[in-house]
């Protein structure tokens, strides 16, 4: 049984061999010496592959300086989160309930990644939210001047920048309500719905040259409030 066994294991190497060499001198034939043409010298198998392999090779290059590209970029993106010159980033959620007042639900949260402070230098609704009414209050009792934009451009609230990594990258909460008027309610809606919102917030990082970003937040279920009186 074992002699059977290895006379197959002979076989199917002998038989891989004798193809492996008759596939070479093939090869070898097809592309030196026939030329395979279909009218006198035109239209050549071997003219046709020499044609297409500069486009393999292109489109190969090519899928490779895409893959290369994106190595560095997120290299990059690595590298400048490392040494704190990462972007800001922000979201939009639910203002918790014991700091509801004012029909304010929502809360845009500023995270500084960032090594130098951020300045916050407006807010925005942008051009989906439907809103009647946007109103904005800061979140921290710091902030003693009315939130609107006006006051913003002249004395904007400062974000400390995320020196100590041992602790968390400083945030700055910012409360929004979006009143939207009766005219788009549906018999039946609560006074408290979920539409989409969507702000985008302007920035200034403070480095050795100020830096001006617009970073933009949206969600479709953010809480809004119906107004009372149509516009």
């Amino acid at each position: 049984m074992g002699e059977h066994h290895h006379s197959i294991a002979i076989l199917a190497a002998f038989g891989g061999f004798a193809g492996g060499f008759c596939a070479y001198l093939l090869t070898g034939y097809t592309f030196s010496e026939a030329q395979w043409c279909i009218v006198g010298e035109e239209h050549c198998l071997r003219n046709w592959i020499a044609a297409l392999s500069g486009w393999v090779a292109a489109a190969a290059a090519f899928t490779t300086i895409g893959y290369l590209a994106r190595q560095a970029a997120e290299a990059r993106r690595q590298t400048e989160f490392i040494v704190g010159d990462a972007l800001p980033t922000v979201s939009l959620i639910d203002t918790p309930l014991g700091e509801r007042n004012g029909g304010f639900y929502n809360r845009i949260r500023i995270t500084n990644w960032n090594r130098n402070p951020i300045l916050v230098t407006r807010i925005e609704a942008d051009k989906d939210t439907s809103a009647d009414e946007i109103r904005l209050q800061a979140a921290s009792p710091s902030y003693l001047m009315p939130f609107d934009n006006e006051n913003l451009e002249r004395h904007p609230p400062l974000s400390l920048g995320w020196v100590d990594r041992s602790k968390p990258p400083p945030t700055y909460d910012i409360d929004v309500v979006c009143l939207f008027p009766v005219s788009k309610v549906t018999l039946g809606d609560d006074l408290t719905l979920r539409r989409y919102a969507g702000f985008n917030i302007y920035l200034t990082i403070a480095g050795n040259e100020h830096r001006k970003v617009v970073l933009h937040v949206s969600r479709p279920d953010a809480m809004v409030h119906i107004s009372s009186f149509e516009r």
